[in-house]
């Protein structure tokens, strides 16, 4: 008789620490924005590529969830809660392709477009901070019961077509507020010339990223809902 397969239970602080991600740096966008000054195009350049980066990043993550996440759960969860997920997520994707549309005029330095990209990216935060904080408290506990760890490990596996520095980029800021720990478990998910890259030149160009895009600005939301900190403490030695 084969032993079972392991769940997801003790994976699923992974998404946690990728929603403390979204939390950032959707409120720190608007913020950006607005203080990037006329005579910092670089600043202003580097800003347009890394919300585009985000957006994507974003996009993303909630597509893998609806191919390879939702479809599982389906018939293993309450129904209302799912469609309740489904429409949260068709939320997102409308202020994003709001966000994005502004940001296409903002890269083209229309005078306008700033504070019409920075409202974008306000009206944007209460609706991911309700997705993701919900998520969190309802949907990942049922993933943890009724997942196995292949089953979830599948979103891990799914590119994206994002370039090798847009990826180093993002996997920079999904572990910028991990725990040394989570940070070195969250490593061990890429093959392993990514990992070289990150420790070679990676984590160094994020850190100097940082620096320009945020000049002075701290971020300063709460980055995880309790109950994602309580996912995130569950962190396991053994990635999916």
């Amino acid at each position: 008789m084969s032993a079972p397969e392991p769940s997801a239970r003790s994976h699923i602080w992974t998404m946690a620490v990728t929603h403390q991600a979204f939390r950032r740096e959707f409120e720190l966008a608007p913020r950006i924005v607005r203080d990037i000054a006329p005579d910092e195009p670089e600043r202003h350049d580097r800003a347009a590529d890394w919300f585009a980066t985000m957006l994507g990043f974003m996009h993303h993550h909630h597509e893998n969830e609806d191919l390879l996440m939702y479809p599982l759960l389906a018939g293993r969860a309450e129904q209302p809660l799912l469609d309740r997920m489904e429409v949260q997520h068709r939320e997102l994707a409308s202020v994003v392709d709001r966000a994005q549309e502004r940001l296409s005029a903002w890269r083209l330095d229309d005078p306008a477009s700033a504070e019409a990209l920075a409202a974008a990216f306000d009206d944007m935060l209460p609706i991911l901070i309700e997705h993701v904080d919900a998520e969190e408290a309802q949907v990942m506990p049922l993933v943890g019961e009724y997942l196995t760890a292949a089953e979830y490990g599948r979103q891990g596996t799914r590119g994206n077509g994002a370039d090798p520095r847009a990826l180093m980029m993002t996997f920079g800021s999904v572990v910028e507020q991990a725990s040394e720990r989570e940070g070195e478990i969250m490593l061990a998910y890429p093959p392993e010339p990514v990992r070289r890259a990150w420790h070679e030149w990676g984590a160094d160009e994020y850190r100097t990223m940082v620096r320009l895009l945020r000049g002075g600005l701290e971020p300063t939301s709460r980055h995880a809902a309790p109950v994602g900190q309580a996912l995130a403490d569950q962190a396991d030695s053994t990635p999916p």
